[in-house]
């Protein structure tokens, strides 16, 4: 297997992806959200998330297609700085992601979070 540049989606080239899907169809999808975590940023389950993400991707021959971090918070919405989005209004963001995958030619995609009330939105896919 040749060395790759970036597992990272949005970080490869047209091309890149193009030769990828040539060999495997493998596509993680890591959802987070951004809100309260006490004395941590905001992201850190995104940023978790997407960590791990990438080491399934090496481990798996797949790609990570990342910057999803807008999903339902929670008990965690009295934060200030939390962002909110419906479990409704998530399960269907990602519905549209993961048609778009697919027609792209990912057939096998894995979506995971470190968020507590993430199933709800992600088990549907």
């Amino acid at each position: 297997m040749e060395e790759m540049r970036t597992r990272i989606l949005p970080r490869m080239l047209d091309d890149e992806a193009e030769t990828y899907l040539t060999r495997n169809d493998v596509i993680i999808v890591p959802v987070g959200t951004v809100e309260l975590h006490g004395g941590l940023p905001l992201d850190s389950e995104t940023v978790i998330s997407e960590a791990f993400a990438l080491r399934m991707a090496e481990a798996a021959d797949g790609l990570v297609l990342t910057g999803l971090p807008y999903f339902y918070a929670g008990a965690t919405a009295i934060g200030r700085g939390t962002t909110q989005v419906s479990v409704r209004e998530g399960i269907d963001y990602l519905g549209a992601i993961a048609r778009s995958l697919l027609r792209q030619g990912f057939k096998r995609q894995i979506y995971v979070s470190f968020h507590g009330p993430a199933h709800m939105t992600c088990c549907p896919m």
